[in-house]
């Protein structure tokens, strides 16, 4: 359902960037020259993975008519422009960092500001991801609309999978993510402008979502 509100109430969750986020627990707690595994799947993580790849090509989302016909619409647009977010994210830190403008088309500038420092991060640092996040499953959250800018946002929970994920330093060093789920949620907002959609924050989901 379309929710129309007010500029004065309109309220967002809080930015925790994956990208950082991503980098921040996978080099958490390393020692020098130790590769530490991630834990094993958990028997009740089911929902079958669909792997990610750079370049998905997301100009369709340019003829979206604005609002959405349908919660289902809505949500369908939103998960393709976070599975483009991911894998352009995600081969950014692939080439170690470079390019990063690569990004900024598809997100926020405060998004954007965020991400940035993970990327400066694994260019000062030296190192680079093999492998990728996977999207196993999205769900609809609701959608408001701007009233003011004509901006409508659409907040869906996202399961992501980290496991094949793998940190690797110039000096050959292969790091894999420390104490961490392999799979998690995250409530997303993304929104969609008269220029096009923006992925422009994320939030924890409800404590009873499971991936």
């Amino acid at each position: 359902m379309l929710k129309q509100i007010p500029v004065s109430r309109r309220s967002r969750p809080s930015t925790a960037i994956i990208v950082s986020t991503v980098i921040a627990l996978a080099l958490a707690g390393c020692t020098g020259g130790e590769t530490t595994t991630a834990p094993a799947e958990t028997p009740d993580a089911a929902p079958s993975a669909t792997p990610l790849g750079p370049g998905l090509d997301t100009s369709d989302n340019a003829e979206i008519e604005l609002p959405f016909a349908s919660d289902d619409a809505a949500r369908d647009a939103a998960t393709a422009h976070y599975e483009a977010y991911l894998a352009t994210s995600i081969a950014i830190l692939q080439d170690g960092g470079d390019n990063p403008e690569r990004l900024q088309p598809l997100v926020t500038d405060e998004v954007y500001a965020n991400e940035l420092l993970g990327f400066e991060r694994a260019q000062s640092e030296g190192f680079r991801f093999e492998g990728a996040p996977e999207l196993l499953d999205t769900t609809f959250i609701e959608r408001t609309l701007d009233e003011s800018t004509g901006v409508e946002s659409v907040t869906i929970t996202a399961c992501i999978s980290r496991e094949t994920i793998e940190v690797v330093y110039d000096d050959g060093e292969r790091v894999t993510i420390p104490g961490a789920a392999p799979r998690y949620a995250r409530n997303i907002v993304i929104d969609f402008t008269a220029n096009g959609p923006l992925y422009s924050a994320d939030a924890d989901p409800d404590p009873s979502v499971e991936c």
